[in-house]
């Protein structure tokens, strides 16, 4: 999988302080807004209809149908889900399991996609797959960005 960058980056081989770089507490998530088919469930558990207000242990998958979207708001981070996209919380990991997010991460995050990990803080990000599953790293604001290629 090769990983489109367009933010001001380092790319290392070993992400900074190895997989433990997020070491506060893991904070609470909370499903904060919701556009036509959202479900959410438990790790292994079955899919739930997901409304405004749904509160997500780590674990839980996020996933929206066509033409929906959704919002998680994990500690102060907010993230957005577009259309067709599905996450994995684990804490303060987020994997993207499909589609795309926008995310404004005021604190630690890291996120996967397939073999990229982006180490995210400060800064407003897109991220999602492109036609081909090469992974798209966009930066709106803030930065930098540590990205583990894989």
């Amino acid at each position: 999988m090769r990983a489109k960058i367009t933010c001001s980056l380092v790319m290392t081989g070993m992400l900074l302080g190895g997989p433990g770089f997020v070491s506060r507490a893991a904070a609470q998530a909370t499903i904060t807004s919701v556009v036509k088919q959202v479900a959410h469930r438990v790790a292994g558990g079955d899919w739930q209809e997901s409304k405004s207000g749904t509160k997500l242990a780590a674990g839980a998958s996020v996933r929206t149908g066509k033409r929906s979207k959704c919002e998680v708001k994990l500690g102060p981070n907010i993230i957005r889900l577009s259309e067709r996209s599905a996450i994995t919380l684990r804490g303060n990991q987020i994997s993207l399991d499909d589609g795309k997010l926008y995310g404004d991460f005021k604190e630690d995050t890291i996120i996967k996609g397939g073999k990229t990990t982006a180490t995210i803080k400060g800064t407003e990000v897109y991220i999602g797959f492109d036609a081909d599953g090469n992974l798209v790293v966009e930066c709106l604001s803030g930065g930098p960005v540590l990205l583990d290629l894989g």
